[in-house]
């Protein structure tokens, strides 16, 4: 999601079958807030794409206020976005890190739930290459993320891969096990935007 400044996209946000689909728009950085303020009044989600994660689990970033302030006189649904973005592309070691059992994933945890505050509705989880290897792992992770927000009423997203068949040896998708990666979160996002490609 990286260089794009915003991103509008209609996405079903819920798991009833007949809710009416949620607007949900990307904040990237400062020079995507004329497109947020702009679109504030039709969107019913947005993801606020300001925070990293390294390979120790540690979060880094800040909301900006006027980011917090637009969002919430427009009631807007809020969501942190925590992705594996390092410098100039997602970084596989950061990924196979933290969805390895031990204190990078436990720091990510706690870290990630520490976004989880009461003005925020959930986190979106965007941690992209991970290794296909690490498919198991990284179902687990998302089980131990979802399992703590859900029990303090907080939802979960998690971006994932788009994919015409499953193969867990795929490169890119393989690491993201859709049936069992919808059956733990709230809204398994599945990147089919044009930001890159077709």
């Amino acid at each position: 999601m990286k260089p794009l400044k915003f991103v509008l996209l209609t996405s079903l946000l819920s798991t009833a079958c007949h809710a009416d689909p949620a607007r949900l728009g990307y904040y990237m950085d400062a020079t995507s807030f004329s497109s947020l303020k702009a679109q504030s009044t039709s969107l019913s989600v947005v993801a606020v794409d300001v925070f990293t994660i390294d390979k120790n689990g540690i979060v880094i970033g800040t909301i900006p206020v006027s980011v917090r302030k637009l969002i919430a006189a427009n009631h807007i649904a809020f969501y942190p976005v925590v992705a594996n973005f390092n410098v100039t592309d997602f970084d596989p070691a950061i990924a196979k890190a933290i969805s390895r059992p031990g204190s990078a994933q436990d720091n990510a945890i706690a870290n990630i739930i520490k976004l989880a505050s009461k003005d925020v509705a959930g986190i979106n989880i965007d941690i992209e290459a991970v290794p296909p290897t690490s498919r198991a792992q990284f179902t687990a992770f998302i089980t131990r993320i979802a399992t703590v927000l859900h029990s303090t009423g907080h939802k979960l997203i998690v971006s994932a891969p788009a994919k015409t068949t499953d193969d867990p040896t795929d490169s890119w998708s393989g690491a993201f096990d859709y049936v069992a990666l919808a059956g733990l979160v709230d809204t398994l996002q599945i990147m089919t935007y044009d930001q890159h490609g077709p």
